[in-house]
């Protein structure tokens, strides 16, 4: 149910941003290499912070066993 109304929302979403643009001819800025190269590293590290330490933590449970 969780996940079954998650893609739900976001095929609707979806539909209705795709009908937005096209009605209001949307034309957004092509994104940059070096910016895309940051939004990568940031994600990495915000996984790797989680998954090595705040997991443990706020969950109880390692999800890398023994390794974290």
């Amino acid at each position: 149910m969780l996940f079954g109304s998650f893609f739900l929302w976001a095929v609707v979403l979806f539909a209705a941003s795709r009908k937005r643009d096209c009605r209001e001819q949307t034309v957004y800025p092509a994104g940059t290499a070096s910016m895309t190269i940051v939004t990568v590293m940031a994600g990495l590290a915000f996984w790797a912070v989680f998954a090595f330490w705040l997991h443990r933590l706020l969950i109880g449970v390692s999800p890398l066993g023994a390794m974290g």
